[in-house]
């Protein structure tokens, strides 16, 4: 997926089977629609004897072209690079909408205005590249904020020409606009994933439940990577965020600096924190949830989580480096 904000990255695998494409006795089979988009790829499917595939296609293709960061065509680039005020969009404004409600649930963690910090410290591929002084800190710290960009009256705008807004840790709410269009065509049942964020609802053909498949935080290549544990999901959105593939060992301290934001002191924090993974009641929440939660850091990420109703499961570095993994609000492993 296009995720650098707050640089959590998605290592859900999707777990399913070619033999579920078959008729049942209603008529309705499994649909497939698979392909890149984002940086990523998406699997998705529903049960219905239509083929929404192109629909869907055009969907994501639209999105793209509203939030993409990248390419100099999209509306979000454009706000971000080369002007202070674009022709508003239905998905930039629910976009904030959503933002402002899960940065205020996450006391500000949940920040999609992280951007500038980033490229303060040079986090990439490989960890963080630069040590800005506490000056530049301070000073990157005041163009960050929601309460710089707004809509009205049909424009999108930001307040400070030097602010940049990206929604690439919420991404879910892709997943969620392709399950509202599934259901405006009828789709009671479908699981779509896109970039490893997931919305499910319903049951399979034969009344089984969803399954999907979580990783074990290991330093591993894609093809070494092996299960957590498997969820079965129904009218649920889930994502993983993780930094235990992003961060750069501190040569004074032999520590882990993981390749996390602290979007409030404006530092790249220590963690025991590998990977949070959430459920929610759609992908877009789950998504900007996770992502809150490890830039909140190991004590915080626990206790907000004994405090919420989130179902989810934390995984710690322990002291003897084996994983310390904590389950919240009944989250429970499929048999």
């Amino acid at each position: 997926m296009i995720r650098i904000l707050l640089a959590v990255f998605i290592f859900t695998s999707f777990i399913a089977c070619q033999s579920e494409r078959k008729t049942t006795e209603s008529t309705s089979q499994i649909q497939w629609v698979q392909g890149d988009a984002f940086g990523s790829t998406y699997a998705i499917q529903y049960v219905s004897t239509q083929d929404y595939g192109d629909s869907i296609g055009g969907i994501l293709r639209d999105i793209d072209h509203v939030i993409s960061t990248y390419s100099n065509q999209a509306m979000l680039y454009q706000l971000n690079n080369v002007q202070d005020t674009i022709t508003s969009h239905r998905y930039l404004e629910e976009l904030l909408t959503l933002s402002r409600e899960y940065s205020k649930k996450t006391d500000g963690y949940f920040d999609p205005t992280v951007e500038p910090l980033m490229v303060l410290w040079g986090f990439s591929s490989t960890g963080v590249k630069h040590s800005p002084t506490d000056a530049e800190v301070k000073q990157t710290l005041e163009v960050l904020g929601l309460e710089k960009f707004n809509f009205n009256n049909g424009k999108f705008y930001k307040t400070n020409s030097n602010s940049k807004i990206s929604f690439n840790a919420i991404t879910g709410y892709i997943n969620d606009v392709v399950a509202q269009y599934l259901e405006s065509q009828g789709v009671q049942n479908y699981l779509v994933e896109i970039g490893g964020e997931i919305i499910a609802k319903g049951t399979k053909p034969d009344g089984s439940a969803w399954r999907v498949g979580i990783d074990k935080p290991e330093q591993s290549t894609a093809a070494d990577r092996t299960l957590q544990g498997i969820v079965e999901l129904k009218d649920l959105g889930l994502a993983t965020s993780g930094n235990y593939r992003k961060f750069v060992t501190d040569s004074a301290t032999g520590r882990n600096i993981v390749h996390t934001m602290d979007p409030k002191t404006g530092y790249p924090k220590e963690s025991r924190l590998l990977s949070a993974t959430i459920l929610a009641k759609s992908a877009a929440e789950a998504d900007a949830i996770a992502t809150a939660v490890m830039a909140m850091g190991s004590d915080h990420a626990d206790a907000f989580l004994n405090r919420t109703d989130y179902k989810a499961m934390l995984i710690f570095q322990a002291e003897n480096g084996e994983h310390d993994v904590r389950l919240y609000n009944n989250f429970q492993w499929a048999e």
